[in-house]
Parts: structure tokens; C-alpha cells; sequence
């Protein structure tokens, strides 16, 4: 199997059914996900993670190989004063198995990433802002995260690691940067797909406060569509309930698509002007996607970014990619 950190397994592909039960295996233990979990903060020796989830140096170990095993940990060994230390480090990002009857080489020539709204890479955003967390629990320091919001004051908290368990985003205007790892690099990019679920920014809500919300691709200007209102007053579906009714509840789906004949908003043309070539995705190893309200926008009207667990739609920002090339 290629190393790849972003894994992508077809069931109808014969050459991929031995590393899904691989992976299936390494997955199939409490124990073994704990140790994900942890990895995803920072490198850990086999005894830190002995002492953290309170198991057997052995047991541990016997762990790590499975992991290994399935490419989804890396183990390498770090030479200190004295002797020498096995460091573990996650190598997997994420992996996603298709059980649909489509072709290998269908699937070769796609894939499909879905980027929780608090995993962004950058942030030059101006207030007033905030983020709803998500509760967990923080495997590394054991304590549990409640909901709650951080504000433009405490900027710092924008990048702790919980972050990436934000259900709500919103501030006034400025933009969010997301790094999406490009499985074509160097190849040939036919189609991009992009879509998330957003609305405008306001006090409590507004239905009809409008904004410009604008997308880049790699720092180029893709499109700016009208957001119409702040949304509020009835539930989201997928909406907390620790969020109150005269707040912003959910938003729209917006679905942005990219080819060689243009750039399409929920299947309608709104420029040929520009196409996928216009963005060189293939120059670069990944592809950066920036969602927010410019500083001189017509509407500056903030944005709300939803997540997976908030508004009306069980998703957060997907970008689906597909390459024509024989090569990819």
C-alpha cells in the first residue's frame, strides 16, 4: 500500500481488502483508538503512554505494532544521553472506505475530505467572535471541556487543540484558513467540490441581515455570494439545545463547484471567466480554502460557520476532488 496520510480504501478493489481488515483490527480496540486520541496532541514514547492509559509496558507495545501495522503510527527512535527511546507518532489524518459498487478506477481518480470548521490553519479575524465548543474530554490533561465561547480577548484560546471540536463559529469579518491535503499533487485536477454550511453574523439574529461571504482557493479570489440573513427563532436540527432560540440556529448549505467550464453556486453558472486551472491545485501538496467576510465588503455582515454537531445539516466543510489523470 502507498503511504499516504489521508487513507482511501475501495471494498470492490481486490488489492485494498487486506489493509481494510488491517485497518478494521487496529481499530477494533478501545485501548488502540485511546491511543490515537492521544497521539493527536504530540509524540509519545511507549511508556508515556503506559503511565496514561495505565496498561502494561507490554500490552502497550503490542498495541503500537498493530497500529504500525496498518500505516496508521509512525515508530521512530530517538537517540538520547544514555540510551536510546521509541517516540510514536500518528500518521494518519483520516481514512475513509467505500462500500459503493463503483469501479477502482473511479475511485482512484476521487476523494472526499471533510474538515471540522475548528481545524483551521489560520485565522486573521476581527470581532466581535466566538467559538462554541464541542464537550469533551482532553486525554491528555483528563479534564472535561464544556461548551462554552472564547471572545476576540482571549485570541489565544482561538488556537488550543480543543478547538478542533467547535460545533459554531462566527465573527464580523476577516478570514479562516484550511489546509486540505491534495492527493493529485502533481497530477491532473478536473473538478473541485466545495461545500459548507454558513450564514450572517449579528446579536441574537436577524433573518434578513445580509453579508458577502467569500471563498479563496490558494490565495486567489473564488467567489463572493450573498448571505441573506442571520438565522434564529426555531431550532436547528442538529442544533444544541444549550444554545438559546433568540440566537443563530443554522444556516444555509452552500455548494460550491469548479471545473474547466467555470465556477457554479449551487449549480448555477456564476463565471467563466475563471476554471480549475485558475488555481493551480496540482502546484502544491495541499489546498488552502479561506472562508470569510471581506473588510470592505458591499454586506459586511459577519459570518457563522457551522460544524458537524450545529444547524441543519450533518456536516462541516467538504471538499470532494476529482482527477481525469491515469497517473493519479
Amino acid at each position: 500500500m502507498k503511504e499516504n496520510p489521508n487513507i482511501s480504501l475501495a471494498i470492490n478493489n481486490s488489492e485494498d481488502v487486506d489493509m481494510i481488515y488491517t485497518i478494521a483490527r487496529a481499530l477494533a480496540s478501545k485501548d488502540r483508538i485511546h491511543i490515537m486520541q492521544l497521539l493527536t496532541y504530540s509524540p509519545l514514547s511507549p511508556y508515556e503512554l503506559s503511565k496514561r492509559l495505565n496498561l502494561p509496558i507490554s500490552s502497550v507495545s503490542n498495541h503500537l505494532n498493530i497500529l504500525q501495522e496498518a500505516h496508521l503510527i509512525n515508530i521512530n527512535t530517538k537517540q538520547g544521553a544514555k540510551r536510546h527511546t521509541k517516540m510514536c507518532t500518528r500518521y494518519a489524518v483520516a481514512a475513509s472506505f467505500n462500500f459503493s459498487g463503483l469501479s477502482s478506477s473511479i475511485n482512484a481518480n476521487s476523494y472526499t475530505v471533510e474538515m471540522p470548521i475548528g481545524q483551521f490553519t489560520k485565522a486573521d479575524i476581527h470581532g466581535p467572535c466566538g467559538m462554541i465548543i464541542y464537550p469533551s474530554t482532553n486525554h491528555i490533561t483528563g479534564e472535561t471541556n464544556t461548551h462554552g465561547s472564547c471572545t476576540l480577548s482571549d485570541f489565544n484560546k482561538w488556537f488550543d487543540p480543543l478547538r478542533v471540536d467547535a460545533r459554531l463559529i462566527f465573527f464580523d469579518y476577516g478570514y479562516l484558513t484550511y489546509s486540505f491535503p491534495n492527493n493529485f499533487y502533481q497530477n491532473s485536477v478536473s473538478q473541485l467540490e466545495l461545500s459548507f454550511e454558513s450564514c450572517s453574523e449579528i446579536a441574537f439574529y436577524r433573518n434578513d441581515w445580509p453579508s458577502d461571504i467569500t471563498v479563496n482557493i490558494n490565495g486567489i479570489h473564488a467567489i463572493t455570494f450573498l448571505s441573506p440573513g442571520d438565522f434564529g427563532g426555531v431550532r436547528g436540527n442538529f442544533t444544541p439545545e444549550y444554545i438559546p432560540l433568540n440566537s443563530t440556529q443554522y444556516g444555509l448549505l452552500r455548494k460550491i463547484l469548479i471545473n474547466r467550464n467555470g465556477i457554479f453556486l449551487d449549480q448555477k453558472l456564476i463565471t467563466a471567466s475563471k476554471n480549475i486551472s485558475s488555481f493551480h491545485i496540482t502546484d502544491n501538496p495541499s489546498i488552502e480554502i479561506s472562508i470569510g467576510v471581506d473588510e470592505n465588503a458591499v454586506h459586511r455582515g459577519g459570518i457563522n460557520l457551522f460544524g458537524r454537531n450545529c444547524g441543519n445539516f450533518e456536516q462541516s466543510i467538504v471538499l470532494e476532488v476529482q482527477s481525469d489523470s491515469n497517473n493519479a
